[in-house]
């Protein structure tokens, strides 16, 4: 619970989308299932989408070198 916390904080600009019927089921079902509110469940979700691109970056920065090698040797 903590690392929500520090993810959000007091006045915080309040995004509104609107998400696929299914989308919110799951995260209401994921939600319940981690013991969370439906609002914090989101919230991790989406760190954890942020957190998995900054990784996905990092292997393309390593990759397309390598890539680079193979195909203009």
């Amino acid at each position: 619970m903590k690392i929500i916390r520090e993810l959000t904080q007091k006045g915080d600009p309040m995004l509104r989308i609107k998400l696929p019927k299914n989308v919110i089921s799951l995260l209401h079902t994921l939600s319940k299932q981690n013991k969370r509110r439906y609002q914090d469940e989101m919230i991790k979700r989406l760190a954890a989408s942020f957190r998995q691109n900054d990784k996905t970056i990092l292997l393309q920065a390593e990759l397309i070198p390598q890539l680079q090698k193979i195909y203009h040797a």
